[in-house]
């Protein structure tokens, strides 16, 4: 069923608007007319408009203050106000017209509906029945109260099919609470009464003459006259609920055109027939020219047929009829037949059924309609009974006369359902497809089905290909066809994303397995990539802080650029820190991610630092309406670096510089939420190196020993010794870097030298005889050698007496030499031990010990003060 839009107008006197029901039009019998409206109901064409409500008025007074239904054109709603010229009619309650200001378009007005009409109306659940069926405009109105039911119907002709009509309900002195409301265009198939009379219930005598020989009889029913010619000198009898038929042809009249070319006309009523020779029972239909379209007449005691439009026999009279021949009055129990005549405009037939009481089967006969046989217009029946006896009559009643419209359409409605080869349903998929789901050709045309071929579900989980039902066919009535399809799991593949500077991949990650092929992929680009080589890129994309949508592919390529940053030694996405919570934000992040641990005080270890000096760069989104904070540390007991997200913002920053001295875990700690904020991404960055300093004054020689591993190789005009043993000679070795906690002797130019820190030296030392100390270390034993300038010059002297060695410097222990030599010289020094010898004399080749070696074998040595690795 097809729901027509319902049209919802403010006008002038509108207490309240409403769709849904129930609702009330007005608020009270003192409700003025025309002060409050019904919702407005719109066609603009065939359809049927179902409106029930419970009616209350005022029980006194004029009939009038009452329900108005208001029907008007395009232009016509309640803010109009009462214009007629925007009117096609108002029908009142009490039978009128305000428009045409008459009542001659009611008919099958019930006769008892206005006995105590102000009474039966007040409290009823009325119910208005609106029919559109091209110009032609129905109204059936049935008001209910305590189990009586009270009828009228009404009719307009439009002057064209194409015209709008809008309906809406006013009162006056009265109101209306709506209780349902339903609206269709579809009105075949939906049956009419014209015609209901029950004799018993229906109808009341009008007696023009008590010995009436000439002037009609009339019956006012609920479809118009009904009347009759009395020969007796009693009055006309209808007594037993049933019309004695007399010798004049008793005729009811339809209003307006009762059928059009596609509807079914159906007129039903009982007979009750008693035999008297030579007289007949005759019942007729006339079109509404007046014309008799069926003629039947029937010699009933004489079984013999005078008229029968259908062809109705003697023989079949004979068969069919089961007379009471003889009987005197036996009343409609002895013998009554259900008479149906059914005439269908449509197919052109026409049909004769009778159901006679006592034989128990129907007798039916059709026979073609006549070529261009108008609409019914009136039935009538009568005798030629001449005799007063009243016993010697035949009984009518219970004549009903209804129409039921046909289909006008030149379209049918074909339906599409689909199925897989499961027989599962799977209409909605294929529809949102691009599937049809219903189509209206036109009648008796060729109708190819319309469908996708093959396609791919939303999640791409299944194929579906076409299989059966789509051939064509010709359209007859509305139809449902069903159109199969295979269903077949979808391909996948491992969907790759490369992030290429030039033809070089730089980073290069599986974003998801066993995709399906050819679906959308949601994947945000990152905004900053570290190579391994340290090298800091960024990408192309127009805006990489945001999602980008790419068709699924093996592999997806992002385009690199240099960035402009330098030395970057770590780089991560906040939610990609283990532990770390993740926030979805699409439009503010790179990834389309933010990252968080819970609070600035809850850390994630993220990576360890080498010794340097640092800064850290991160982002952060903020979408809270206070600031939060972030905080970085160096080690688990490190200070705090504190960054603020600000409030509201997208926002980056970076830290002071700070300086690692010995290799350190990293740690990070940032405040967001599950949906409004947290770090975007972070990045470390060396802006030099760690140093130590020590001052060479006023000679040229020093000893020295760090905590640290240090790196003398950069350090210009410093260098670094060893003193390894060598028989009965110490040889001052020269190295580049030095381990941590190792004495050495420096030879510089007097002065104060910044020493980088290192990780790690590279330099294995096993046999070094310095001894270093990194604090200060009181009542070393007598007999070691310490570095003074002393009476000597510069060289080792031997302790006497327990000695308190300086912090960060070291000396060579007793065990060098012998107790008998008090004095260590270099550069040309007159002792007893050999002077210096260095590893870069000529082209000496030393071991890591610091022995000389005839030639390098495999191994790592060093020559012309340099490390060769053999």
């Amino acid at each position: 069923m097809k729901t027509l839009f319902v049209a919802v107008l403010l006008g002038a006197g509108t207490n309240a608007w409403a769709t849904n029901v129930p609702y009330n039009v007005g608020t009270s019998t003192d409700a003025t007319y025309l002060s409050a409206y019904s919702d407005v109901w719109e066609m603009s064409g065939d359809g049927i408009l179902t409106v029930k409500f419970t009616n209350h008025c005022v029980t006194s007074n004029a009939n009038h203050f009452n329900w108005h239904l208001i029907c008007g054109n395009a232009d016509d709603s309640p803010s109009v106000g009462d214009v007629n010229t925007n009117r096609y009619f108002v029908m009142r309650a009490d039978r009128w017209d305000n428009v045409a200001g008459n009542a001659d378009n009611f008919y099958n007005v019930s006769s008892n509906y206005f006995s105590d009409f102000m009474t039966s109306q007040d409290g009823a659940t009325v119910t208005l029945k609106i029919v559109r069926v091209g110009t032609s405009i129905r109204v059936y109105t049935t008001a209910v109260k305590d189990a009586t039911t009270y009828r009228m119907s009404y009719y307009y002709t439009l002057a064209s099919s194409t015209a709008t009509t809008k309906f809406y309900l006013t009162g006056s002195l009265s109101y209306m609470t709506i209780t349902a409301v339903d609206q269709t265009d579809e009105v075949a198939g939906n049956v009419t009464t014209n015609v209901d009379i029950d004799f018993d219930n229906n109808c009341t005598a009008t007696i023009q003459a008590a010995n009436n020989t000439s002037t009609d009889n009339v019956i006012t029913g609920v479809a118009s006259e009904f009347r009759w010619k009395g020969v007796w000198n009693t009055l006309p009898a209808v007594s037993g609920g049933m019309l004695r038929v007399g010798n004049a042809t008793s005729k009811v009249a339809l209003t307006g055109d009762e059928a059009g070319s596609k509807d079914i006309v159906t007129i039903s009523f009982d007979l009750g027939m008693v035999g008297l020779s030579g007289k007949e029972l005759r019942y007729y239909v006339y079109d509404t020219d007046g014309t008799a379209i069926i003629t039947e007449n029937y010699k009933v005691f004489d079984q013999t047929v005078t008229t029968s439009t259908f062809g109705i026999t003697d023989a079949l009279l004979k068969s069919e009829y089961l007379l009471s021949r003889g009987v005197n009055n036996p009343g409609m129990s002895a013998c009554k037949n259900t008479i149906t005549i059914t005439l269908n405009y449509d197919t052109q037939k026409m049909k004769l059924s009778i159901n006679n009481t006592n034989t128990g089967s129907p007798f039916e006969h059709e026979i073609n309609m006549p070529s261009g046989m108008k609409a019914v217009g009136s039935f009538a029946v009568s005798s030629n009974y001449g005799s007063g006896n009243d016993a010697r009559r035949s009984y009518f009643d219970n004549l009903l006369i209804t129409t039921t419209l046909g289909d006008y359409s030149t379209t049918k409605t074909i339906t599409y359902a689909y199925q897989d080869q499961n027989e599962n349903d799977i209409t909605d998929l294929v529809v949102s497809k691009g599937g049809t789901a219903s189509a209206t050709p036109e009648k008796g045309s060729s109708y190819t089905p319309v469908y996708p071929a093959s396609f791919v579900d939303d999640d791409y989980a299944y194929d579906y290909t076409y299989t059966s039902g789509g051939d064509a066919f010709t359209v007859t009535t509305d139809a449902t066809i069903t159109l199969v399809y295979t269903k077949s799991a979808h391909a996948t593949t491992d969907v790759t994303v490369q992030y290429k500077y030039g033809n070089n991949v730089i980073e290069e990650e599986v974003v998801v397995e066993d995709y399906p092929v050819g679906k959308p992929l949601s994947y945000g680009v990152h905004q900053y990539v570290l190579g391994d080589d340290r090298v800091f890129y960024k990408t192309t994309a127009s805006d990489p802080n945001y999602y980008r949508t790419n068709a699924a592919a093996a592999t997806i390529a992002e385009s690199l650029s240099l960035s402009d940053i330098n030395n970057v030694v770590y780089f991560t996405e906040a939610e990609d820190v283990s532990g770390a919570s993740t926030v979805t934000q699409t439009s503010r992040c790179s990834m389309g991610k933010l990252g968080y641990t819970g609070g600035s005080t809850t850390y994630k270890e993220v990576t360890t630092l080498a010794p340097g000096k640092y800064q850290i760069y991160w982002r952060a989104f903020n979408g809270n309406n206070s600031d939060r904070t972030g905080n970085f540390k160096v080690g688990e007991s490190g200070d705090a670096m504190e960054y603020t997200q600000t409030k509201s913002t997208t926002s980056t920053g970076n830290t002071a510089e700070f300086t690692v001295l010995t290799s350190s875990k990293l740690y990070w700690g940032s405040a967001g939420s599950s949906n409004l904020g947290g770090t975007d991404w972070f990045y470390v960055v060396r802006t030099g190196d760690a140093t130590v300093s020590r001052t060479i004054t006023p000679a040229k020689y020093a000893t020295y020993c760090s905590p640290y591993a240090l790196d003398f190789s950069g350090v210009s005009g410093l260098k670094a010794y060893i003193a390894v043993k060598s028989d009965n000679d110490i040889v001052f070795t020269q190295v580049d870097d030095v381990p941590a906690n190792t004495g050495v002797l420096l030879k510089g130019d007097a002065g104060n030298y910044a020493i980088p820190v290192i990780a790690e030296s590279s330099t294995v030392v096993t046999s070094n005889e310095f001894v270093g100390v990194t604090e200060e270390t009181a009542n070393v034993a007598a007999g070691i050698y310490v570095l003074l300038d002393g009476a000597s010059g510069v060289g080792f002297y031997r302790t006497t007496t327990l000695f308190t060695v300086g912090a960060n410097t070291a000396y060579l222990p007793a065990s060098v030499t012998n107790a008998a030599r008090k004095f260590i010289a270099f550069d040309g020094g007159a002792t007893a031990i050999k002077s210096v010898k260095s590893q870069q004399k000529g082209s000496d080749v030393y071991n890591l010990q610091g022995q000389r070696v005839k030639a390098a074998k495999r191994g790592l040595y060093i020559v012309n003060g340099k490390k060769v690795i053999k």
